[in-house]
C-alpha cells in the first residue's frame, strides 16, 4: 500500500494456490487471496489462475481437508 500512497493496485493475480506458505513454512491456502483483498482497490479485479485440490487430507484446517477455503 505504501507504493500506491494507500490507494491500492488496480488488479492482482492469485497464481500460487493451495501451496501458499507463510514465512515460517506453515501452509495457508488462503494467504494470497487474503493479501490481494488487502491491496487491490475496491473496484479493482482479482484473477485466480491456480489449482486447488478438491480435498487435502493433510491440510492445516478442517476446511482445507475438505477442499474448501475461508478467506477475507
Amino acid at each position: 500500500m505504501d507504493a500506491t500512497s494507500g490507494q491500492g493496485v488496480d488488479s492482482g493475480v492469485e497464481a500460487v494456490g493451495w501451496q501458499a506458505h507463510d514465512p515460517t513454512g506453515e501452509e495457508h491456502p488462503e494467504l494470497v487471496l487474503d493479501n490481494l483483498v488487502q491491496v487491490v482497490k475496491v473496484h479493482g479485479g482479482i484473477g485466480v489462475v491456480v489449482v486447488y485440490v478438491p480435498q487435502d487430507p493433510g491440510g492445516p484446517t478442517e476446511l482445507a481437508q475438505q477442499g474448501r477455503l475461508a478467506w477475507d
